[in-house]
C-alpha cells in the first residue's frame, strides 16, 4: 500500500481501520519524506517490496496519482467507484470474484 498518511497519525489510523495491517507492506509518505505523485515514492515502494512496475496495479482517487503512477510504468486506474474499479481491473485480465 502506498498513502499520504502523516508519520504522526497513521498508527492510530491502524487502530482505527484494523484492514490497514493486512496488506504485505506500506509505504506512509510522512515517514518517507515523500508525497505521491512524486515519481520517488513509487521508486521506494517497488524497491523496497521487489515490486515490477509492470506486474503492478495502483488504484488512487487521484488523477495526478494515477497518472504520476503510470508515468512510472504501473497500470493505474483512477477510482470513482467500485464499478470502475472493477472493470478497469477485469480490463487487465485479472480474476475478480462475483459482485
Amino acid at each position: 500500500a502506498l498513502t499520504n498518511w502523516s508519520n504522526e497519525t497513521f498508527p492510530r489510523a491502524c487502530e482505527i481501520y484494523p484492514f490497514l495491517r493486512e496488506f504485505e507492506g506500506v509505504v506512509v509518505s510522512g515517514q518517507e519524506k515523500l508525497l505521491k505523485p512524486q515519481r520517488e515514492i513509487y521508486e521506494v515502494l517497488c524497491h523496497r517490496y521487489g515490486v515490477e512496475p509492470v506486474h503492478a496495479v495502483f488504484i488512487d482517487d487521484s488523477a495526478k496519482n494515477v497518472e504520476a503512477a503510470r508515468d512510472f510504468g504501473l497500470h493505474a486506474v483512477q477510482y470513482t467507484g467500485v464499478a470502475n474499479t472493477r472493470q478497469a481491473l477485469g480490463a487487465l485480465g485479472l480474476p475478480l470474484p462475483a459482485a
